[in-house]
């Protein structure tokens, strides 16, 4: 690995900024590039990078709600509503937590209310 996951996200995060007519080539002169180097393996964390990076660019948040199962969409509409329209929300399921919810906003614990806590 030449460089780490978050160094390539600002790299390829700053390159379509400077680049907004020539995206597609500049997503396929990374990828060949990532290829390349070996670190094509890191494409996953890399592209959660940049979109950290565009949240935080446009004044929003990461917000992940962890859940035992999957939320109601009637629960999932409320949880977007006690948010800013900038801020980012993903729902992951985690059926070790048992029940309740776990909320994490820019990877900073929030509220913890789930069973295995307990």
């Amino acid at each position: 690995m030449k460089y780490s996951p978050v160094h390539y996200a600002r790299a390829l995060f700053e390159s379509l900024e400077d680049q907004p007519k020539d995206q597609e080539g500049t997503i396929r002169r990374f990828r060949a590039y990532l290829t390349q180097s070996g670190d094509a393996r890191l494409m996953g964390k890399i592209l959660k990078a940049v979109e950290r990076l565009a949240v935080h660019a446009r004044g929003g948040r990461m917000v992940v709600v962890e859940s035992a199962r999957a939320l109601p969409e009637k629960a999932v509409a409320t949880l977007r509503a006690a948010f800013q329209k900038e801020d980012h929300l993903e729902t992951v399921i985690r059926p070790e937590l048992i029940g309740g919810v776990k909320i994490v906003i820019d990877d900073e614990w929030a509220i913890d209310a789930t069973m295995k806590r307990k």
